[in-house]
């Protein structure tokens, strides 16, 4: 059974401007997001995953996106994240007392001290290829050494994002069961996209339904929760098998985020 770690929402709001889609004076309905989470939650549940809930922090506003708290590898082994802005560099420590007291092993970093790397946000596995990210909150010098591929992964591809926007790898690329991706090819260089096709199969989303977060979805064995506007996306998975559920996420888009973000497979 899939395994999913969230942060309950009760502090989650719009704080401070770190990506380009968060403005202070566009801020998260408290409410409506509390509604959006619990509802996202019940689709994981019902797409058969075991949900995992922690508490949040009062300062911590973000913490929300457990995507970002690092890399979760067989045998409950994990990578903690180290955060590129000020903000968001606290939430460490209160990710790293979750994992030692939920029995995870900690490795230790596997990149230099002083590099950003933001976790599953910017690092996803599937079939036994490593896909990460970097560019914007991820450093290449954190990823370019060898301690990743000793990890245990066949292939690991290196995927430098073009765009501000999708400033996450998850953001805009989402690997999927039998070598399937949903892939926004707008968010990276063309020599990217071409290396990724001749060993998985892709799935282009379009530009409307990529600014909707349709690549920042969930998989959970044959089914793939998406955020709620992306018809021309849910068809697409229909199409090559998938059964999707579409869920609003209007409210944590406001800060540059949807489903895979508030998710971590653990």
């Amino acid at each position: 059974m899939t395994k999913i770690l969230v942060c309950n929402p009760s502090y989650y709001q719009i704080s401070y401007e770190i990506n380009p889609w968060m403005s202070i004076d566009n801020q998260s309905n408290k409410n409506l997001a509390k509604d959006q989470w619990f509802h996202l939650v019940d689709k994981l549940k019902e797409a058969g995953a075991n949900v995992v809930e922690m508490s949040g922090e009062s300062n911590l506003p973000d913490m929300v996106f457990t995507a970002n708290a690092g890399l979760v590898l067989p045998n409950k082994k994990v990578i903690l994240a180290k955060f590129k802005h000020r903000e968001r560099q606290p939430e460490r420590i209160f990710y790293k007392n979750w994992f030692q007291n939920n029995g995870y092993e900690i490795l230790e970093d596997p990149y230099p001290e002083n590099t950003s790397w933001e976790g599953a946000g910017d690092a996803l596995y599937q079939d036994n290829i490593l896909y990460l990210g970097y560019g914007f909150r991820s450093d290449y010098e954190a990823i370019s050494n060898e301690n990743w591929k000793n990890l245990g992964f066949e292939k690991v591809f290196y995927m430098n994002l073009k765009d501000p926007y999708y400033y996450h790898l998850d953001t805009c690329f989402c690997p999927l069961p039998n070598k399937y991706a949903l892939i926004n090819t707008n968010a990276f260089d063309e020599h990217v996209v071409k290396s990724l096709s001749q060993v998985i199969n892709l799935l282009p989303v379009a530009k409307n339904e990529a600014e909707k977060f349709a690549c920042n979805a969930v998989s959970i064995e044959n089914t793939v929760i998406i955020p709620s506007g992306c018809s021309n996306t849910k068809e697409m998975l229909m199409n090559v098998g998938f059964q999707v559920y579409e869920t609003d996420m209007s409210e944590f888009m406001k800060s540059g985020g949807a489903c895979k973000c508030l998710t971590l497979k653990i």
